[in-house]
């Protein structure tokens, strides 16, 4: 893996705008999101 720069590490947080770290893959999870995905030509049923 390519060692990442410290403007890599973190994002500008656009509410209050500090610098935050981005999450970890090992943390636990924060959102749940659901996708739905149409079927073909729903549309045409």
């Amino acid at each position: 893996m390519a060692p990442r720069s410290e403007n890599e590490k973190h994002y500008q947080d656009p509410m209050t705008k500090s610098r935050k770290p981005f999450p970890s893959l090992k943390d636990a999870h924060s959102k749940y999101l659901s996708v739905i995905i149409p079927a073909y030509k729903e549309v045409d049923r």
